[in-house]
């Protein structure tokens, strides 16, 4: 009698009440070989252990086991039954196809005869189908009863299984459901994470807190950026779980407040759509300071230990694209701190209490609907359970308030936005705050103090970090616009502006300054004359009459008139020929243009 070298094959996929551990189906499968007539085991016992029946591509053991037969190591494999070697169809009669297959529950499968082992293949691939429906009952079952679908470790938490290992290793439940407490040794740490990132740290510093101090994953290794950010921003601190791409309320009690979660999801917004040079910027004009010839940005070069505003635009692609500006940084930040302290921050922070408070409104209206959708939702799962509803009245009725869901959260977030736009919570500093208040009051509160200081004191706003005036001038001004005479400032929301001389400009002496206003001076006094007021011919002009002058023409004495240059070549443009035809007068195209020529031109341009 020849032997028959038989292969031992086990799989399981994840251990759950009835079902038969790898143990327990090596001893029938070895039990079922001693009563075969000349079947000899070989020595290697190929296993899939924790791994699904529904897929071959993820099993080292199987694909073992057929290398092992291709290579006439054994003439016969041997599991428990055939759902062991697959649950999928195709796969299934692949495997049937290329090797002798025996198995406990179908027995041995005869020579040529493929017929019995695909009907029970085909028995294995139903059995899969209706286990994967039901295993999606339970997940959504877990999910209504607030516990995650696969349980697991959750960082900031002591997590106690509901299934725990006995002494003989079989599986004993010992709670309805499985249990988070919080671990008060991470708590502090977590909250500090969330304090931290508002105050406008990034997550490459809480990284480094994290791995710093000691502090590993729930897996034990080390934390980068992708998965602090990761956790940060799966709500597991905030009492939430995700699920199908949706935040779920966990049963396991916050380690942070909702208002802190709120705020930290409107600052990941704000972040997100503020650029990264004023995040992380040194120098609080970044982003804002621009070149008035070419409007592009102002970037800082250093010269002899001197920092100077420059033309990036002219820097990186010369005279041909821009013919460039350069300002002494000293400089700017002087006139620009002249400034704020005269029109205070609180007075050019545009007014938005309206409009947070109608946002704040329709948010507080979006969450009392999202609770009432969750209640539903509950009460759904609860009718289902007790026999009330059955499974497929439950999944429409679900699927009527998932959507209703994914609406209001799609609001939700568009509010969040706009919150986040007026509200720069990267700027407030808590730490100071008194006791007693949530994470979120405390912010309000140092934000308030700040900006309350700097209406009457500029040095509370130069105390900031360079980060923090940054994201504040940002919000004050749509540009500070440099040219090579003055520094034009325009206001963000009304686009009000105002120039000014530069200070270089000031302090080259009265010639200079009598040069750089003449313009101006020009005008009023050829005004003066009209109105039949006498002026000496040298000097400068007194404050009353330069203001006289302004109150009845409507001037600006900071902006100076077109020069003659400008207005001819206007002038002589098809545009300029148009407007002075239509308004009847008349451009030789060389020479001063006229007085007339020269106030068309200043109406048509304003």
């Amino acid at each position: 009698m020849s032997i028959k070298r038989v292969a031992v094959y086990l799989r399981q996929s994840q251990w759950s009440e009835g079902s038969i551990s790898m143990e327990q189906q090596e001893e029938s499968v070895r039990a079922y070989i001693d009563r075969q007539r000349g079947w000899s085991p070989v020595e290697t016992v190929y296993r899939d252990d924790d791994t699904s029946g529904r897929s071959t591509s993820n099993r080292p053991g199987l694909r073992a086991l057929r290398d092992a037969y291709r290579a006439g190591e054994f003439d016969l494999a041997v599991a428990h039954s055939v759902s062991r070697f697959s649950r999928d169809m195709s796969d299934g009669a692949q495997i049937i196809g290329e090797m002798p297959l025996a198995t406990v529950q179908e027995g041995v499968q005869e020579d040529g005869d493929d017929f019995v082992p695909l009907l029970h293949m085909l028995l294995a691939h139903k059995q899969s189908r209706d286990i994967g429906k039901r295993w999606g009952e339970i997940k959504d079952y877990r999910v209504s009863r607030g516990v995650p679908p696969s349980g697991g470790k959750r960082f900031g938490y002591v997590y106690t299984p509901a299934l725990v290992t006995a002494e003989d290793g079989s599986k004993v439940r010992t709670a309805p459901e499985d249990t988070y407490r919080i671990d008060e040794d991470l708590a502090p740490v977590i909250r500090e994470m969330y304090r931290l990132f508002l105050q406008g740290q990034g997550f490459n510093s809480l990284t480094e807190l994290l791995n710093s101090r000691g502090i590993t994953t729930t897996r034990g290794g080390l934390w980068n950026v992708s998965k602090v950010y990761a956790y940060m921003d799966s709500g597991t601190a905030a009492g939430y779980f995700k699920h199908g791409g949706k935040l779920h309320r966990g049963v396991w009690e916050p380690i942070i407040s909702e208002d802190t979660w709120r705020a930290y999801n409107r600052a990941r917004k704000l972040r997100k759509n503020t650029p990264a040079r004023t995040r992380g910027s040194t120098w609080e004009l970044q982003g804002v300071a621009k070149c008035a010839k070419c409007g592009g940005p102002l970037s800082i070069s250093v010269n002899n230990g001197a920092k100077y505003a420059r033309c990036s635009r002219y820097k990186n692609s010369g005279p041909s694209v821009c013919t460039g500006v350069s300002y002494r940084v000293s400089g700017l930040t002087e006139q620009l701190w002249e400034y704020v302290g005269v029109d205070s921050v609180m007075e050019l922070l545009p007014d938005d209490s309206e409009q947070r408070a109608e946002l704040e409104a329709r948010l507080s209206r979006i969450e009392e609907e999202l609770a009432k959708v969750s209640e539903i939702q509950t009460n759904l799962a609860t009718g289902w359970a007790e026999g009330v509803l059955d499974y497929d009245g439950y999944q429409g009725a679900k699927a009527a308030q998932d959507e209703r869901r994914a609406s209001l959260e799609a609001e939700r977030e568009e509010v969040d936005l706009e919150l986040a736009k007026i509200a720069p919570v990267t700027f407030y500093r808590a730490a100071d705050a008194p006791e007693g208040m949530t994470d979120l009051e405390a912010a309000n509160w140092a934000a308030r103090e700040h900006l309350a200081a700097a209406k009457h004191s500029v040095e509370a706003l130069r105390d900031s970090t360079p980060q923090e005036r940054a994201q504040i001038f940002s919000r004050l001004f749509e540009g500070l616009y440099v040219s090579d005479e003055t520094v034009r400032f325009v206001r963000r929301g009304d686009g009000h502006s105002w120039e000014v001389p530069r200070l270089s400009a000031r302090h080259k002496g009265a010639q200079q300054r009598n040069k750089t206003a003449s313009g101006v001076h020009r005008e009023v006094r050829a005004w003066a004359a009209q109105q039949g007021i006498t002026v000496g011919s040298g000097g400068a002009l007194s404050l009353s009459l330069i203001e006289r002058w302004e109150e009845a023409t409507g001037r600006d004495r900071s902006v100076s008139p077109p020069s003659e240059r400008s207005v001819g070549e206007w002038a002589r443009s098809a545009e300029g020929q148009a407007a002075l035809r239509e308004a009847g007068l008349e451009y030789a195209g060389n020479g001063r243009p006229s007085e007339s020529v020269r106030k068309l031109f200043e109406r048509l341009a304003s």
